[in-house]
């Protein structure tokens, strides 16, 4: 009769544990799953954000090389003047500018 106790204790016990680690297991998924679902757009956000930086600054340097060949400021602006030496008239170069 002993033995049968002792047995019936060792599975009860085995049986806890089970359970235990389980439970364990399904708090640590369901954490996880929450903490992604609230850090996942803020992670998104931020790499939006880096990927728009890295491109914005490829077209800047792209243009910065353009622009840097000689081009000076008589050539993105047209100035007319009238007799008087006043100016009268400001006109962007339009196919300099679309660089």
């Amino acid at each position: 009769m002993y033995i049968k106790k002792r047995n019936k204790r060792k599975k009860y016990f085995k049986y806890k544990i089970y359970l235990l680690i389980i439970f364990i297991f399904m708090v640590c998924t369901t954490a996880f799953i929450y903490i992604d679902n609230k850090i996942m757009p803020t992670v998104q956000a931020i790499g939006e954000l880096k990927a728009q930086e890295i491109t914005t600054r490829a077209i800047n340097e792209s243009v910065s090389i353009v622009v840097k060949q000689d081009i000076t400021y008589e050539d993105l602006i047209s100035i007319k003047e009238d007799e008087e030496g006043n100016i009268t008239f400001m006109q962007a170069n339009a196919m300099i500018t679309k660089l």
